[in-house]
């Protein structure tokens, strides 16, 4: 199917195709996947909607300008219609500003999502011994790449000197040109947090040097916008520093993380992690931190430093005075 943008069809003129009514209710992770064309230099935009009641329609997905010569693939979760008995979805394409702007979609597909084969095997870590263990450069919305690398990082006064465990460990290189505000992301494969009643993830970071950047956790729930759950800014000092996070609202569906490293204004600001670990949590408490995820962070918590009331669980269990992190 493809919209025909020769005159009168341009410009912004509006084409709907609207698919049939749909029952999710009794699909596990639903999505729609879908291939589209976009190729001409006055492409306008396509529009992916989604409609419970046939009047209002929300854009769950979205495309504008030209995207090249060839078909590309989307996929669009829609757990967050898994209630919906009458879902309704619809392209809606507007052309550009001349004919140069046809645009297409086919193999259209809505079906149960790839949930179950995210691995679902826990405690996991991932010390990047023998490889990059399934994480991934980004290929495009960054600026460079991680790197993996043991021993210390070629610039002077930044970076680690060795892994924080083993021998090898990832980092962003900020020698030139890959300063300053530049980004470099890595992607992890996805996980299916559902196997761990309260999924954890523990890493190590290195931030040294008198022009750092920032570095960023970010997770995606079935493809969906990332969100940042914890991130450091300036130097942290010439050390391997320790983070434990509670990511119990992020076992909805596929998971996956990702680091987003951002250089500073020169070339030391080099930053490394290493260890990156998902597990069932430590412990889980009720605030009193202001951010409820970030449980445990640089040093090791004791029950008279944190007086939480009341416990909803602990482990290990049982236990004594102090829980560690190593």
């Amino acid at each position: 199917m493809y919209t025909e943008s020769s005159y009168p069809n341009y410009s912004s003129k509006v084409a709907h195709f609207v698919g049939p009514c749909f029952n999710l209710s009794s699909i596990l992770s639903p999505q729609i996947s879908f291939r589209y064309h976009m190729y001409g230099a006055a492409m306008g935009d396509l529009k992916l909607q989604a409609s419970t009641n046939g009047t209002s329609w929300s854009t769950i997905w979205s495309k504008a300008g030209d995207q090249g010569n060839s078909w590309k693939s989307a996929t669009v979760s829609l757990n967050a219609y898994t209630s919906a008995t009458q879902l309704r979805l619809r392209f809606v394409g507007t052309t550009g500003s001349s004919y140069t702007s046809d645009m297409a979609i086919d193999y259209i597909r809505v079906q149960q999502g790839i949930f179950f084969l995210c691995n679902s095997s826990f405690p996991l870590l991932h010390g990047f011994e023998s490889g990059f263990d399934g994480w991934v450069n980004a290929s495009s919305g960054d600026d460079f790449n991680w790197t993996r690398k043991s021993g210390s990082t070629p610039s002077s006064s930044t970076g680690p000197t060795a892994a924080a465990g083993g021998s090898y460990y990832i980092y962003t290189e900020s020698s030139n040109p890959n300063y300053g505000g530049k980004d470099a992301i890595i992607t992890s494969p996805c996980q299916n947090l559902n196997a761990l009643s309260s999924p954890a993830v523990r890493f190590s970071y290195h931030m040294y040097g008198s022009s750092m950047g920032t570095l960023r956790l970010q997770v995606s729930v079935n493809n969906g916008a990332w969100s940042t759950i914890w991130s450091k800014t300036g130097d942290q000092g010439n050390s391997w520093k320790s983070v434990y996070l509670n990511v119990g609202s992020y076992k909805s569906g596929n998971t996956k993380f990702r680091f987003h490293g951002t250089t500073g204004s020169s070339f030391r600001s080099d930053m490394a992690v290493d260890n990156f670990r998902i597990q069932e949590g430590l412990i889980i408490i009720d605030p009193p931190f202001d951010d409820p995820r970030i449980l445990i962070e640089d040093a090791p918590v004791t029950l008279d430093e944190v007086k939480p009331e009341p416990f909803l669980s602990v482990f290990p269990n049982p236990f004594n005075d102090q829980i560690n992190i190593e």
